[in-house]
């Protein structure tokens, strides 16, 4: 059963139809919704540019204060368990070791159904974890409810 549903997360409107999804199926397997955000990882250069401040540690602390108070508003408006992570790295490669080490049996990402050129140059998060996956991927599309 689907008690431990690790939702991607980009803070984009198409990620708030996956959590939807990722909040009725945790809520109806009384489980729980893990909001995972993959950040890129800072270029060395950014990190030598930047006295006395480590890029991607302040922006992992603010994308963490944020997953924190949106897991805490999703869990109080809509009565489902919900946890959060922050790692760094390639979304799709990023999302597989979480799931590894700290286990899921379902990942839900959103896809905005790119095709062509446009899918090619910038490949395809929810096609990799597709592909890779030792778990069931959901892959909610664009003209999803």
């Amino acid at each position: 059963m689907f008690k431990k549903v690790i939702v991607g997360v980009d803070f984009s409107d198409k990620t708030d139809r996956a959590i939807g999804v990722a909040l009725n199926l945790a809520k109806s397997t009384h489980g729980t919704a893990v909001l995972l955000h993959v950040l890129p990882p800072v270029a060395d250069e950014a990190r030598r540019t930047t006295p006395g401040s480590d890029g991607e540690t302040d922006a992992m602390r603010a994308v963490e204060v944020r997953l924190r108070d949106e897991a805490a508003k999703l869990t109080r408006d809509h009565g489902a368990t919900v946890d959060y992570g922050v790692v760094a790295g390639k979304p799709a490669d990023e999302i597989l070791a979480y799931v590894q080490k700290w286990g899921g049996d379902v990942i839900i990402v959103a896809s905005e159904a790119r095709t062509g050129l446009d899918r090619l140059i910038l490949g395809s998060v929810a096609e990799r974890l597709i592909q890779l996956s030792p778990v069931p991927v959901l892959v909610v599309g664009p003209n999803s409810l």
